[in-house]
């Protein structure tokens, strides 16, 4: 029997092994458990005491143990790396690495040892026991959170993976990179400022520790940018508020809500699913004319951003070209457009000549053109045909018109049925100025113009590739364009070229005449 000693404290750990013992006595074995010590530090010293080893045929007084006069007559011999044949006698666990009662073995590397002890009398019985020796083995640190963040976003981190081989009592210590600290396994911080912080986890036993580095990225508070109304825009009836939330991709953007001058705030529309892109209708008959705030806020990994703007809205005007629709004013809107029908016919000015001569062609007999009278003005005044681009100020969709004067003219949007006059004349659609397509984005029309693979919306900004059949319209127009066409101005009877595919007004370039192809 014997001991081990060493500083520390010893583990409830056992590894099954036997002791043999055989001399005088048939051999016998027992199974027994080893000793385990457990040793702080990452290099250690054991002790290790076989004192309390005895060979019965020296216990005289038959007490367990060797005292004087008693003589111990055993030899100790131990086997410090038994899985190492250092005496290349073909067996490992025998070698004789240390000598003595009491020795002492240097550890360096940490983790379990296995130590053996023999013990021999003269007449050549032995016995032998096993002694494991367990060096401090550090924690092992592992921590997880979010690696993206914004600011004023709660993080949670974790070091829940984090162990210790030898199941020592862990303690846990954050540094958040930006002076902020904590302790715990599960801590939670909050980043007040944008930029790249690394997260340290230091793990301790109360002897080793280990760390662990994690990295946060933090952007800022996310930006809410308006596409439609601008800021201060003159605005009416039915108007949507659109914009879009510029957040990285991997954010998400859990509702977007807007308030009309303080009131209650009212969740807006989501574009394709996501509220990345939003849209809010807003009915400016139901608030006075005048300056009004609209505030746009946006939910964001449950941080709220937000922006404010402000636009004028103008229900009742007066003058001004335009599409007038107010439903509450019906009766009114028909008396004033019988009233201007009445006054449009007695403005309605002598006709021009209804068309262009084009020599090569068959012409019907006409009166030649009298020359005006000296120092008289030009008659040309005719009956006029118009061609405007019209935008609803219902639907906000624009479309085209084409007839005949003079002003005020009555149209009516194709695109929602609303009715209404313009009052005065807008901008003339002097030429065929390209295809006119509308834009999938913000459904807003304009002109392509060039034969480009992509086109651009001017009024979105958004970017898309150009169908086929517009690029073949734009190819028909080009051919029509380099096609020129000769006219015969019946004023002043002078030539000039147009494109063969010139349809609307046209202006002689010698006397100014204007007339209508």
């Amino acid at each position: 029997m014997w001991t081990a000693t060493a500083p520390g404290r010893s583990r409830d750990r056992t590894y099954p092994t036997s002791t043999s013992s055989r001399g005088g006595t048939p051999h016998t074995s027992t199974s027994v458990s080893p000793v385990v010590v457990t040793l702080k530090g990452a290099s250690v010293t054991a002790e290790l005491d076989a004192s309390d080893s005895y060979d019965p045929d020296d216990d005289v007084n038959g007490d367990g143990k060797i005292t004087p006069p008693e003589i111990d007559n055993l030899s100790y011999r131990w086997d410090t790396d038994p899985y190492y044949d250092s005496d290349d006698d073909g067996v490992v666990d025998n070698d004789v690495d240390l000598e003595g009662k009491v020795v002492r073995a240097v550890f360096t590397e940490p983790g379990e040892h296995l130590v053996i002890l023999n013990v021999t009398d003269p007449r050549g019985a032995w016995d032998r026991v096993e002694v494991i020796v367990i060096v401090n083995r550090p924690p092992v640190a592992e921590a997880s959170g979010p690696e993206r963040a914004i600011v004023g976003q709660t993080l949670n981190f974790t070091a829940e993976n984090s162990f210790d081989p030898d199941r020592d009592t862990l303690t846990y210590t954050w540094d958040f990179g930006d002076g902020g600290v904590g302790e715990g396994k599960e801590v939670s911080h909050t980043y007040q400022t944008s930029g790249v912080f690394t997260v340290t986890l230091t793990v301790s036993d109360g002897v080793a520790s280990s760390t662990f580095y994690l990295d946060v990225e933090v952007f800022p508070l996310p930006g809410i940018v308006i596409t439609q109304p601008s800021p201060y825009s003159e605005v009416s009836g039915e108007v949507y508020i659109t914009g879009r939330v510029d957040v990285p991709s991997d954010f998400h953007v859990e509702r977007v809500e807007v308030s009309i001058d303080g009131s209650a705030y009212t969740e807006a529309s989501p574009s394709r699913g996501s509220f990345r892109s939003f849209t809010y209708r807003w009915d400016t008959t139901q608030v006075s004319d005048g300056l009004h705030t609209v505030r746009v806020r946006a939910l964001v990994e449950g941080i709220w951003t937000t922006t404010e703007f402000q636009v004028n809205v103008k229900n009742v005007r007066g003058g001004g070209g335009g599409i007038y629709l107010e439903p509450i004013y019906v009766v009114l809107i028909v008396a004033i457009l019988i009233m201007l029908a009445v006054i449009g016919v007695l403005r309605r000015k002598r006709p021009f000549p209804e068309t262009f001569e084009v020599p090569g062609q068959p012409q019907p007999p006409a009166a030649p053109p009298q020359p005006p009278s000296p120092g008289a003005p030009h008659t040309t005044e005719m009956k006029e045909r118009v061609n405007l681009r019209v935008h609803c100020p219902r639907c906000r969709k624009y479309f085209d018109y084409e007839g005949e004067g003079p002003y005020p003219i009555r149209v009516r949007c194709p695109h929602c049925g609303a009715r209404g006059i313009i009052e005065r004349e807008g901008e003339e659609l002097e030429e065929k100025a390209g295809v006119l397509v509308v834009c999938p984005a913000c459904e807003e029309l304009f002109y392509v113009k060039e034969q480009k693979p992509f086109m651009t919306c001017p009024h979105c900004g958004a970017r898309g590739k150009v169908p086929l059949d517009v690029l073949e319209e734009l190819e028909k127009i080009k051919e029509e364009r380099e096609d020129k066409m000769t006219l015969r101005c019946p004023r002043c009877g002078e030539k000039f070229e147009l494109p063969r595919g010139h349809r609307g007004a046209t202006v002689c370039p010698h006397c100014g005449a204007r007339g209508y192809i």
